[in-house]
């Protein structure tokens, strides 16, 4: 499952930074970069942007919706990089992809010395980790008006993304424990949400 050595992800993302330089890159061309190696390298790179410091307006719903379509792909044994041309056409604006690979290349070199393969059995479970991203995605793709909510489920989806790449287990547990935290925090909303509603407004 791990990818060449001359195949890392901070290479692939500096090939699309230069391909961006000359204007809007799709969703489709990042797509095409990282065909052959896998799923979980889309994963990485498409949750990279909502765990940073940075906002690229209008993505957080179709970057989800997309990254759960292919999560649940991949509950279903399913790992090519595929999806609807409506969503392959996505554009994103160069100066915030510039921006979002910038802020990618320095996390991948933070990150490089803390990743590699151990306890790979988590790593297998591909049926399980695929609608584990699924969920995960679905909450990423929800509009909410809350500081820091698509970081929330973003990190996650971005620690089971490398874990699943780099044969890693110990990413992909820290991925459940910090999702489950995520989706109890939705739950606390949607509770809280329904107490408002039937005592304040009613």
């Amino acid at each position: 499952m791990r990818m060449h050595p001359h195949e890392k992800l901070p290479e692939i993302l500096e090939k699309l930074k230069v391909q961006s330089e000359k204007g809007s890159i799709t969703l489709g061309d990042i797509c095409a970069q990282l065909a052959g190696r896998g799923l979980p390298a889309l994963f990485v790179i498409l949750a990279l942007p909502f765990c940073l410091p940075i906002t690229i307006p209008g993505t957080s719903t179709p970057f989800g919706l997309f990254l759960s379509f292919l999560g649940l792909r991949m509950a279903f044994g399913h790992k090519t990089l595929w999806g609807p041309a409506k969503w392959m056409n996505k554009t994103i604006g160069q100066a915030h992809f510039i921006q979002w690979a910038d802020y990618g290349l320095r996390f991948f070199r933070w990150i490089e010395p803390w990743v590699h393969p151990r306890l790979k059995r988590f790593t297998e479970w591909d049926r399980i980790n695929g609608a584990w991203m699924g969920i995960l995605a679905l909450l990423l793709a929800l509009p909410l008006p809350i500081p820091a909510s698509n970081m929330l489920v973003a990190v996650p989806i971005l620690t089971m993304g490398l874990g699943l790449l780099e044969d890693d287990g110990l990413w992909v547990v820290i991925s459940y424990l910090l999702g489950t935290i995520a989706i109890c925090f939705f739950i606390f909303l949607i509770v809280s949400a329904g107490y408002l509603i039937n005592n304040v407004f009613w």
